[in-house]
């Protein structure tokens, strides 16, 4: 039951995710009837499948819900803010109900009834009120034979059950849970145990009373009334037959205990838990998805292949860099043919990791609707390029800080409505989230139209932190940077979303973590932009080889524009510290590769690769050009620390270790000094 077992929670985390969405989706924009007919299959198949696992209270819930949405569906009531609301709590408990059965089995939750009742009220236009919790019944067997308060009518579809204990029934056997969880969902008409067995209401839950039958009345599926009998009685066999409707009910005949009769005849065979459950996420598939032939597999297998084809190519950059002179033609050709197996190996599997942004961007609606409700503004949420597709472990890392940085656009960027009147904005403030792909890195972008950053207020808490004097005038960019450092806030108070100096650190510590960088643009009074940079994979990447001295490094190849002979160029100083070379008629900052990595320089010779990063541009001074090759990228910082002007490392095909270039950072290095000596003359 294992695989069985985390299909269900796969889909229905997955369902629970779609229902929120389709609620801001109708909240947002002009209801249709396709989309409220997607929000009522998710809660349907939802319910089909947590009765087909046992989870009763689940699946009552839900059913309540699902009448709800039915509501919406045929009457077209208006989703009003109130009632959006209501049923945002109603998921959010669903997801926390949904929890809570990983570890406590089959739970319900007080809140339920409470919360049905106020989505109920707000539907029929009604004030909503808390209605006081109903007082919970001490007889047992009365609750049993009791029909339940949303138990169908008798006109709705019978069946005669058919239960027999299994042979080796144990005092775990309870004759009252078995009726209790068939009234959760119909409506016992008529039941009939052996003559000398005492009436309903007499009988004692730690008795064995043997084989019963009786009619019931649902409109669940027959086959979800067998899953629930199976589930609570294990080895029983049930057989389930319909009934004629009739004005009376058929009398049943008393079945006699199994040690005086035969078992009865099997029946036709009827579908069991897994077969259900297997059902009803086939009806899940066509919830709102489009048919597509797929497998789950975990994200542990797929680590584990990304791993062997990631020593693969180490293996195979060995086998290439073994070849001499005396290979022959026919092993040059198979070395040739396994490189082109490999790449396209590599390839294959990189895909598998990938998934669209969509994944991670989905999550945010929600949280700007709560937390601009929370501060009393109005935001319109943006998203666009959620098609982009980027490796999955840094979509989850990405989590946070994106959190971080919409939830900071919502409380400092966004103003209150009355001061955007003011200001002859609108009253409600956008924030849009956007993603693109290009030249090998994925880009993320959380835009606002806001205040802006107020770069005075910086300057005057970084002299307050003691971080410059009253006589610095830093630039902007340096300004923007001291946001990003630990303990850093300009907020007139302590709240629970901001004030306390955290968040914006995490920001930038996380980002660079995954080889990526973040910069700000901003304007007063118009807005700010974050620009989120990280590589598309962690895993693999095309490089290429440059050498200083006897050492190797890497740089991607999506970077390298061009190469040049460093005598052929004009180049000048600043102050014998920055260099410039001319690059068709440009100046560009010159950095020397041996310089950098602390080794002496005073050559006048060598190669000058021309790296570019977002249109910025700086000349790379090496040695040699080693060649291009595939890489496997290590971390830096997990396997020893984190080194400023690399992103990672690897493996070459020798065996030794040569360090990859963050050419984000050194343009961002070589492009403020330049500045900063500029400024000064």
């Amino acid at each position: 039951m294992d695989s069985l077992i985390q299909l269900f929670y796969d889909e229905a985390n997955e369902m629970v995710e779609g229902m929120e969405q389709v609620l801001l989706a109708l909240e947002s924009g002009e209801p249709d009837p396709e989309t409220v007919n997607a929000l009522f299959r998710y809660a349907h198949s939802f319910k089909g499948n947590s009765a087909a696992m046992g989870f009763t209270h689940l699946s009552k819930f839900t059913h309540g819900l699902e009448s709800a949405m039915e509501a919406l569906r045929k009457e077209q009531r208006p989703l009003t803010p109130e009632l959006a609301t209501l049923m945002l709590q109603a998921v959010d408990l669903i997801r926390a109900m949904l929890e809570r059965t990983r570890t406590e089995g089959d739970v319900g939750d007080p809140a339920c009834e409470t919360l049905l009742q106020q989505i109920t009220a707000a539907l029929n236009g009604e004030p909503v009120q808390t209605p006081a919790p109903a007082e919970p019944s001490t007889n047992a067997a009365s609750r049993a034979t009791e029909p339940s308060a949303d138990a169908p009518e008798p006109s709705a579809p019978q069946y005669r059950i058919f239960y027999q204990p299994a042979p080796t029934l144990g005092d775990e056997h309870d004759p009252l849970q078995l009726l209790t969880e068939l009234q959760e969902y119909g409506q016992v008409i008529e039941c009939r145990f052996k003559e000398q067995i005492p009436p309903v209401a007499q009988l004692k839950p730690d008795a064995c009373y043997g084989s019963w039958e009786l009619v019931y009345a649902t409109a669940f599926e027959p086959a979800i009334v067998r899953a629930l009998l199976e589930l609570t009685a294990e080895g029983a066999e049930v057989r389930i037959e319909p009934v004629q409707q009739a004005s009376e009910p058929t009398p049943v005949a008393a079945t006699p205990t199994p040690a005086q009769t035969p078992s009865p005849e099997p029946a036709p065979e009827t579908p069991s838990v897994a077969a259900t459950a297997a059902a009803t996420t086939a009806a899940v598939a066509a919830a709102g998805k489009a048919d597509s032939q797929s497998i789950r597999v975990s994200t542990e297998k797929i680590d584990a292949l990304m791993n062997l084809v990631s020593e693969i190519v180490i293996a195979q950059s060995m086998l290439t860099s073994a070849q001499n002179a005396d290979t022959d033609e026919r092993t040059r050709a198979a070395i040739m043919q396994m490189e082109r197996h490999v790449r396209d190996l590599h390839e294959r599997v990189m895909a598998i990791r990938l998934l669209p942004v969509s994944y991670l961007f989905n999550r945010f609606p929600r949280m700007v609707r709560d937390t601009a409700a929370k501060l009393g503004k109005k935001v319109n949420f943006e998203i666009e390029g959620e098609e982009t597709e980027l490796d999955r472990t840094l979509l989850e890392s990405l989590s946070d800080p994106l959190t971080h940085l919409i939830r900071n656009a919502i409380d400092h960027g966004i103003e209150p409505p009355d001061v955007r009147r003011q200001q002859g904005k609108p009253e409600t403030g956008t924030i849009k989230l956007s993603a693109y792909q290009s030249e090998g890195r994925i880009y993320i972008e959380v835009r606002d139209d806001g205040k802006g950053i107020d770069t005075e207020r910086v300057r005057q808490k970084a002299i307050q932190l003691g971080w410059i004097t009253e006589n610095d005038h830093p630039s902007d960019e340096t300004l923007y940077d001291f946001i990003f450092q630990p303990g850093f806030s300009t907020a007139q108070q302590v709240s629970d979303l901001s004030g306390r100096g955290v968040g914006m650190d995490v920001v930038k510590r996380n980002v660079e973590s995954l080889g990526g960088s973040i910069s700000v643009q901003s304007k007063r009074g118009e807005g700010s932009r974050f620009l989120l940079r990280v590589p598309l994979t962690l895993a693999i990447m095309d490089g290429l080889g440059l050498t200083v001295a006897d050492e190797h490094y890497i740089t991607p190849l999506t970077a390298v524009v061009e190469a040049f002979q460093y005598e052929s160029l004009q180049h000048t100083a600043l102050f014998d510290q920055h260099e410039m070379v001319n690059v068709r008629g440009e100046f560009i900052p010159l950095v020397r590769l041996r310089q950098f990595v602390g080794l002496p320089d005073n050559r006048q010779d060598g190669l000058v690769v021309v790296l570019e990063q977002e249109g910025q541009q700086i000349a790379l001074l090496i040695d040699s050009i080693a060649g291009q090759q595939q890489v496997v990228l290590k971390s830096l910082e997990e396997n020893f620390t984190r080194v400023p002007g690399f992103a990672g490392a690897t493996i070459l095909g020798d065996g030794r270790v040569a360090l990859i270039l963050d050419v984000s950072d050194l343009i961002r290095r070589a492009h403020q000094a330049s500045e900063r000596l500029t400024a000064v003359a």
